[in-house]
């Protein structure tokens, strides 16, 4: 994030209210603190009530059952390793099925 010109805002469910409150009242409060929530959730249900809100644009970072920044970064790896992305013809999952391999199949099949 830095390295792009933005600050990072780093909040777990230690240190706020989560834990005692309302799911939506305290993530639309947390979304008055930045311009983009990079979200990881324990479930994907809260990512697609978080975004739902529509406040500000919600990345879903990781829950349960999908990992999408992790696809996008193998499929950049991928196409910078293979000058281009229309070079990689086959692409081998060696692993437990999970959020990785679930986003990764979608994000293939694209």
């Amino acid at each position: 994030m830095t390295e792009l010109g933005g600050h990072a805002i780093f909040l777990d469910s230690h240190t706020s209210q989560f834990a005692l409150t309302d799911f939506r009242d305290e993530i639309q409060a947390m979304m008055r603190y930045g311009s983009v929530l990079m979200f990881r959730a324990h479930k994907a249900s809260d990512v697609i009530t978080a975004s739902s809100l529509n406040k500000i644009p919600v990345i879903d970072a990781c829950s349960e059952k999908y990992h999408p920044a992790q696809a996008l970064s193998d499929l950049l790896t991928m196409a910078e390793h293979s000058n281009g992305i229309e070079h990689v013809k086959k692409i081998v999952w060696l692993g437990i099925k999970n959020n990785v391999s679930n986003t990764l199949m979608l994000a293939c099949t694209k």
